[in-house]
């Protein structure tokens, strides 16, 4: 029977021995955040071509009579590669009509004259810089600036002395609000600045402010490609989708001074336990 009983308790000490090692082992949740890329790959389609016209306003001798005689027509056209949502580079060409009547020291006078632009230039997504995240009906409108230089092709004819074929060279800074009305089709707002370096847009009249030009125009853009276009895409739509935060369980050995003292603990009182088997054993074997 006393063996049974202290075989009882040894049992119960392996046990206590078992738990405090269990309990050494300490969860430890290691919370892994996956590293976010600005963009993902997203298949784009880069080409769009446009086609424009408007006013413009040459700042230029002789003076004009009145506001009105001052304005006159801009045509053209932009061949344009749109790298993604940011920035792209293009190719355009204006023809642009400044005739008008003049009035110099109470004398009337008439201008004919004209000049063709071809411009190199980089145009900068504003709304995709300064509001990447954009929704709604706001992902659908985009403002645009630009900046270019190439040069002018123009002649002109003050009281029907004719000057032809002189060129100049010609800086541009402009500023787009561009409207989706779908996938693949545009409509733009334009307003633009051209800068001459000629000194004598008209023959015999020396231009005081060196040939500047404001420019207002409407367009069409036409977006190439069965792709999502660059310029239809926002930053929002080609960053990574959020992905859940991963969290890992490891169990990890620990040495509290609570739990190595349960230990202890437990080891003294399995050896105590051991001892009186033992004794109790030997107090049988020779009592037989």
């Amino acid at each position: 029977m006393k063996k049974i009983f202290f075989g009882i308790i040894l049992m119960f000490g392996a046990v206590l021995i078992a738990s405090a090692q269990e309990d050494m082992k300490v969860l430890k949740v290691d919370t892994l955040k996956p590293a976010q890329n600005l963009c993902k790959a997203v298949p784009l389609s880069h080409w769009s071509v446009a086609v424009k016209g408007g006013l413009n306003n040459y700042l230029m001798a002789p003076p004009a009579p009145t506001y009105m005689d001052r304005l006159n027509l801009t045509l053209g056209g932009v061949i344009e590669y749109t790298f993604n949502p940011l920035f792209g580079i293009g190719l355009e060409y204006d023809f642009s009509d400044y005739s008008r009547p003049y009035t110099y020291r109470n004398t009337p006078g008439d201008v004919k004259g004209s000049t063709n632009d071809i411009l190199l230039f980089e145009s900068v997504n504003l709304s995709n810089a300064f509001a990447p995240f954009r929704q709604g009906m706001w992902t659908k409108l985009n403002f645009y600036g630009t900046v270019g230089a190439g040069v002018a092709m123009y002649n002109g004819a003050l009281d029907g002395a004719t000057e032809a074929d002189q060129t100049s060279l010609v800086g541009m800074l402009g500023l787009i609000a561009e409207l989706n009305l779908s996938k693949a089709v545009s409509l733009s707002l334009e307003g633009k600045y051209h800068q001459y370096d000629a000194l004598n847009l008209v023959t015999g009249a020396r231009s005081n402010r060196n040939g500047d030009a404001l420019m207002l125009v409407a367009g069409l853009r036409f977006k190439l490609g069965s792709k999502l276009h660059a310029r239809n895409a926002s930053v929002r739509a080609l960053s990574p989708e959020p992905k859940p935060i991963i969290v890992l369980k490891t169990i990890q050995k620990g040495d509290t001074e609570a739990v190595t003292v349960r230990l202890k603990t437990a080891e003294n009182l399995n050896v105590i336990l051991k001892d009186k088997l033992n004794k109790l054993q030997q107090d049988a074997q020779n009592s037989n």
